[in-house]
């Protein structure tokens, strides 16, 4: 069982590598055009964008990328980038996206997915976290989040409590978005997506980190939020 969920931390610790280690020709393509004039734009530009995602066997989505707070709210598949602003924050932190942006679209790269939330548990009771904390909501655990964190304050807020990213896993605070379209938390925390739908559909199951704490919470919010993702090779 051991060598089981050592096999299993390994697999979900490449989670952090998805995007990185992929042959760049088959990342996903993404074409990104004004709603208004279909001409190619920035995407900071303040408009709602359609971007066509199309993934290896040429199917193609469209996610939108929403900047507009009201926009947002409506919970249309989509994406964002921090305070809209992706000259800062794209490189070290990525886009935050709403749940619908996963269930419509292939976000993750060709031979890889999204987490479910058995699945991040798995990789909790890998890092020492028991079976019956694992399955509870709110904070569980002890050090285990600490373990996911990148250590130092760095691009988290002091203290940065029991970081020390023993497992390669890197995790930075991205923050996140809110239902209403606000952003808050960056530095202070980030947000996980899971791919397992709670009891109530309008909602899903995600992992908070934060900079003062070095546990892990589970919890199940509205899926129109705007959260972090990270891809597992299947």
């Amino acid at each position: 069982m051991k060598g089981s969920s050592f096999l299993c931390v390994l697999s979900i610790v490449c989670i952090l590598t998805a995007c990185e280690e992929k042959d760049s020709n088959k990342r996903p393509s993404i074409q990104i055009t004004s709603h208004e004039d279909n001409e190619t734009i920035y995407r900071t530009k303040a408009d709602t964008i359609t971007v066509d995602v199309s993934d290896a066997d040429g199917t193609v989505d469209k996610v939108m990328y929403y900047i507009d707070d009201a926009e947002w709210a409506e919970g249309d598949p989509g994406y964002c980038w921090y305070n809209n602003d992706s000259a800062t924050h794209a490189a070290t932190y990525g886009a935050l996206y709403n749940f619908y942006a996963m269930e419509t679209t292939n976000i993750c790269p060709e031979g890889w997915h999204v987490p479910t939330d058995a699945e991040y548990m798995i990789l909790e009771m890998a890092l020492g976290m028991s079976e019956v904390e694992a399955n509870n909501s709110n904070w569980r655990g002890t050090d285990e989040g600490g373990k996911i964190k990148e250590a130092g304050t760095a691009h988290w807020e002091s203290p940065n409590t029991g970081a020390t990213n023993e497992s390669g896993f890197t995790l930075l605070p991205a923050g996140s978005r809110g239902t209403n379209g606000t952003y808050d938390y960056l530095g202070i925390s980030t947000n996980l997506w899971t791919s397992t739908t709670s009891t109530n559909v309008t909602q899903a199951w995600i992992r908070v980190i934060v900079f003062e704490k070095s546990n892990i919470y589970r919890t199940n919010p509205f899926k129109r939020a705007g959260r972090s993702i990270r891809c597992l090779k299947d």
